[in-house]
């Protein structure tokens, strides 16, 4: 990563993070991956830019983003903030759509710079059943205002495979509801991967909501890391998949193929990846929008699917099957 990519980095580090507590020089180094020497001079690049950043002294001391100094930005109405989810909503349905990655990257700024927050909602993924315990309501309370304010949660767990509770941060990013059973999915940063956590009085002990921030992942797929987990259980198969060289980087950026994504090998004419895929219908419409740069190797009955639908498409000039939607 060049200069300027590390010193815009270092902003938005500072934007989640440093405008009511200093982040150390250790720390910015770390998430850059850089020397921490650097981070000087990435400071003076954001000084010469325009931007105050206040230097604090001490063991505890580090960089803060005068968050005062930021540029203004209008404030919308209730009215507009709504209909900004709707339209996020809506081209949910359509992924296939060539600008839809662009339209949800300016959607999320436009979200972020507002400094509004945006309410959220537990998803249910089916009729919610019992009332949870007082102890239990507390902590998921906790968990949906961290959720909201992107606050990074300190958790006390013991799973299925711990003789012993451990402690350990959480970036949350949803509680879900399914079978009776509420869950909060997050980044664990101990297991350095997205995990599923139960509210449960026998496994989660305590949720404290911390006074730092995280930057929200826009590559998160909520489904992908259920089916992982097994909450819900879907039919994966595997599939194999040849992309052409020039799509790979698109390919590999989005984060909803499946699971256990791996590249099997390099052929002339593209590079082979397999992954279990839980989907058949979307799995289609995602290979669809790469404008035949993506085609399905196996399995057969998906191949031959896939291209009656596509001649189907070209034929009628409508959608290739109700079911795909």
């Amino acid at each position: 990563m060049n200069r300027c990519a590390l010193t815009i980095r270092m902003l938005m580090i500072l934007r989640a993070r440093g405008t009511k507590y200093p982040v150390s020089t250790r720390v910015l180094a770390q998430e850059l991956e850089t020397n921490p020497r650097n981070i000087r001079e990435f400071k003076k690049e954001l000084v010469t830019a325009g931007f105050n950043i206040i230097e604090k002294k001490g063991p505890y001391g580090g960089y803060m983003l005068d968050e005062e100094q930021l540029m203004p930005v209008t404030r919308l109405t209730e009215e507009e903030m709504a209909a900004l989810e709707e339209g996020i909503s809506f081209m949910k349905g359509y992924p296939e759509v060539s600008f839809y990655p662009a339209y949800r990257s300016a959607m999320d700024k436009v979200l972020d710079v507002s400094h509004q927050k945006v309410p959220v909602s537990i998803r249910y993924l089916e009729s919610p059943g019992e009332k949870l315990s007082v102890n239990l309501q507390r902590m998921l309370d906790l968990a949906m205002e961290a959720i909201l304010q992107h606050r990074i949660l300190l958790l006390e767990y013991q799973g299925t495979k711990n003789e012993t509770c451990l402690s350990f941060e959480l970036d949350p990013y949803d509680v879900i509801h399914y079978r009776n059973t509420y869950y909060l999915v997050g980044f664990s940063h101990l297991r350095k991967e997205y995990r599923v956590y139960r509210f449960s009085e026998k496994r989660m002990r305590s949720l404290t909501k911390t006074k730092d921030t995280f930057l929200w992942d826009s590559q998160y797929q909520l489904m992908s890391i259920i089916s992982r987990f097994g909450i819900i259980k879907n039919d994966f198969k595997r599939v194999k998949v040849l992309v052409q060289k020039d799509q790979v980087d698109r390919f590999e950026e989005y984060k909803g193929w499946g699971v256990e994504l791996k590249k099997e090998a390099e052929t002339p004419r593209g590079i082979l990846y397999s992954f279990k895929s839980p989907d058949r219908y979307e799995l289609y419409r995602q290979i669809f929008s790469f404008d035949g740069k993506v085609t399905i190797v196996e399995p057969e009955s998906y191949r031959e699917e896939f291209t009656s639908k596509i001649r189907a498409f070209l034929e009628t000039g409508e959608p290739y099957d109700d079911s795909c939607y």
